[in-house]
C-alpha cells in the first residue's frame, strides 16, 4: 500500500484529531515577534506549481507524467456557523476540494486540524497516525529559510512534518516533509514522499496571483 504525504494540502486527514501536545518533531525555535500571513485566504487567489521527483542523490527533475498542479480559492462556505475559504486544487492526479479559515492566527480545517500558524513555533500543531505503521507530528519551524523556485526567491517559514514509522521500515526513520510558506504569497515549495520509495517528490511555485 502506498501512502502520499502532501504538506500543505493534507485533505485525506480531515477526520484525524488535532492537538497541541508535548511531542516535538524538532528542537523548538523562536519565532519572529510578528510573522505576517503566509497563508492568504482571499477569493480569486491562485497558485500554479511544477511537480518534481527527487532521487536518493538529491537530484531533482520534472515529473514528466504530471508536470504541474494548480490550486485556487473559489469562494467560501459555512460549517457550524464559521466561514471557511473553499480551495480547489490537485493532489497528484486527483482533484481535491478542501476548506481553511484563520482562527486567531492558526489556519484550520473544519475538523480543527492546524495547517499553519503565524506565531506558534514551539508546539506540535497537528498529529495523526496509521495505527501500527506510522505516526506524524507537524509544527512550524523557524527561523526564516530562503527558498528559490521558478516564481522567484522568497523568505519562507516551514510547516514541517516528522513521520515516524514502526520498526523494520527500510529507509530513513523518521522521514521529514516540508511546506514552505512566504508572507503574502502562500505555499512556495513542498516536499513529500511515497512510503514505498526512498525518493521524494516536490512541488515548486511557477506563478501565482493574490486577490
Amino acid at each position: 500500500m502506498k501512502h502520499y504525504f502532501p504538506l500543505a494540502i493534507c485533505i485525506l486527514m480531515l477526520s484525524v484529531s488535532c492537538k497541541k501536545d508535548n511531542v516535538q518533531p524538532a528542537p523548538a525555535a523562536t519565532s519572529p515577534a510578528n510573522v505576517a500571513n503566509g497563508y492568504p485566504l482571499t477569493i480569486g487567489s491562485y497558485w500554479i506549481y511544477e511537480n518534481t521527483d527527487i532521487d536518493t542523490n538529491n537530484v531533482e527533475t520534472i515529473n514528466v507524467s504530471n508536470p504541474s498542479d494548480s490550486c485556487y480559492i473559489s469562494g467560501d462556505t459555512v460549517f457550524a456557523g464559521k466561514t471557511y475559504m473553499v480551495f480547489v486544487g490537485m493532489i497528484g492526479n486527483e482533484n481535491a476540494v478542501f476548506f481553511r479559515r484563520d482562527s486567531s492566527g492558526f489556519i484550520v480545517d473544519p475538523a480543527g486540524s492546524i495547517y499553519y500558524s503565524k506565531t506558534d513555533f514551539t508546539n506540535t500543531l497537528r498529529t495523526w497516525s496509521v495505527p501500527g505503521y506510522l505516526e506524524g507530528y507537524f509544527k512550524m519551524v523557524g527561523p526564516a529559510t530562503t527558498v528559490s523556485v521558478p516564481a522567484g526567491t522568497y523568505q519562507t517559514y516551514d510547516y514541517q512534518g516528522m513521520i515516524v514509522f514502526a520498526s523494520g521500515y527500510p529507509w530513513d526513520n523518521p522521514r521529514y516533509v516540508h511546506s514552505y510558506y512566504a508572507n503574502g504569497v502562500g505555499l512556495v515549495r513542498e516536499t513529500s514522499f511515497f512510503t514505498a520509495s526512498p525518493n521524494y517528490i516536490a512541488r515548486r511555485l511557477l506563478r501565482y496571483h493574490i486577490q
